[in-house]
């Protein structure tokens, strides 16, 4: 599992960033674990929603002329939602970080109840900036009167949203940890300053295997060729260089940067942990 929305810009003037938005753009795309696919699309006027198998007819097609965008604020953290009605059904496609990782989920109620609800196998993909801005201030804001807590009748599969939010959290088999440690030495007549970026993965479970770590989706950095398995309370060290520079007494101990790849310039914004028990993706911004 692993969740995470972001591109490389952000529109700032909201009425032209609408206009040039209006080709048809992915609000909120993701295959669920069932295997069938969820897409909210904007076609720079109107939303859709669409649920059915991967590149077949959809199942169901829902006009956004009942479309509602919304917030949900929670203890730990504040989901935001986009909520399309038919009949007495309603449809949510429904985001949320916290601080072990994101939830993207599908809720489906009816009569305002939540009656099931279906994860994400991975995370809502996504072309815009931020999921916690509607894709366009036309799109009426929600009423809040859906009710997240358990449909008595229905509570043996579904549960509520916030009991989602709180069992993800509890299955997570790893945490991780990001420290930058200096090392100074001098060797007489040289010198050397080295920072270098740990991330530190530990283990929540008896036993998980980590297969894979990635930074920045792979911009910046991919370990993927050893798998190592660890136990409860055991951690990985996998660091990279972020600075090294070297000072000689012959030059008065100025300090020159020191040749070679320096990882400094990445984004650093998220690190995506692949494990026999999942994947689980990070926010550090």
């Amino acid at each position: 599992m692993k969740e995470r929305i972001k591109i490389a810009y952000l529109c700032l003037l909201f009425p032209l960033c609408f206009k040039a938005m209006a080709a048809e753009t992915t609000v909120m795309q993701c295959q669920l674990t069932n295997g069938s696919e969820v897409n909210v699309q904007w076609n720079g006027s109107s939303l859709s929603y669409s649920y059915g198998k991967p590149g077949a007819k959809p199942e169901l097609a829902l006009s956004g002329d009942k479309a509602h965008f919304g917030h949900e604020s929670f203890a730990s953290s504040e989901a935001a939602y986009y909520r399309f009605s038919s009949g007495k059904y309603d449809y949510v496609t429904y985001f949320s970080e916290t601080n072990q990782g994101t939830i993207s989920n599908l809720g489906i109620f009816k009569d305002k109840k939540l009656i099931k609800q279906v994860k994400c196998k991975d995370y809502f993909h996504s072309q815009l900036s931020s999921l916690y801005q509607p894709v366009s201030p036309t799109i009426p804001v929600d009423d809040g009167t859906v009710d997240w807590s358990v449909n008595e009748d229905e509570s043996a599969s579904t549960g509520s949203f916030s009991q989602a939010e709180n069992q993800y959290q509890q299955q997570i088999p790893i945490k991780i940890e990001v420290k930058d440690l200096t090392t100074d030495r001098k060797y007489g007549i040289s010198a050397t300053h080295d920072i270098s970026r740990h991330i530190y993965i530990y283990s929540l479970v008896d036993s998980v295997t980590i297969k894979e770590v990635i930074i920045d989706r792979g911009s910046c950095y991919n370990w993927k060729n050893k798998s190592y398995t660890i136990a409860y309370g055991k951690r990985l060290d996998f660091h990279l260089s972020v600075d090294n520079q070297t000072a000689y007494a012959n030059n008065g101990w100025t300090w020159y940067q020191t040749p070679g790849k320096r990882y400094n310039q990445c984004m650093w914004s998220e690190i995506e942990v692949k494990t026999d028990k999942g994947d689980w993706t990070f926010n550090l911004k």
